[in-house]
């Protein structure tokens, strides 16, 4: 079938005006009860964005339920990716973590968007 999509943006800031220390964005797309595509880009970890194409390939194929732990493997695999710089408002250490725990969260919000339609 054509499935659905589900769309997410994640931000990490410290304070509600501030500029972002890292984001992340990404796109799911679902059908016939397996990942069939999935997008995730991080912005602010480096001076240009970083598209993680082989972070979101590794998703696709993946059945419904096995999608906990391929978040999970997906956050892993992207902290290890990014190699963010560090500065006077977050060290290298802290915003590489952060990226795995964004590109989670993005990714389970896109997923609940997907199962709320």
């Amino acid at each position: 079938g054509a499935g659905s999509v589900g769309y997410a943006y994640q931000q990490l800031k410290l304070t509600k005006t501030d500029y972002a220390l890292l984001n992340v964005a990404c796109a799911l797309h679902i059908a016939d009860a397996q990942v069939k595509k999935a997008v995730i880009a991080v912005g602010a970890a480096k001076p240009r964005p970083v598209l993680l194409s082989e972070v979101a390939a590794g998703l696709a194929k993946t059945k419904l339920a096995e999608l906990p732990a391929a978040f999970d493997a997906a956050a892993q695999a992207a902290a290890s990716h990014v190699s963010p710089t560090g500065d006077i408002r977050a060290s290298k250490p802290y915003k590489k973590r952060m990226v795995g725990v964004l590109v989670k969260r993005a990714l389970e919000e896109a997923y609940q968007q997907i199962t709320a339609q």
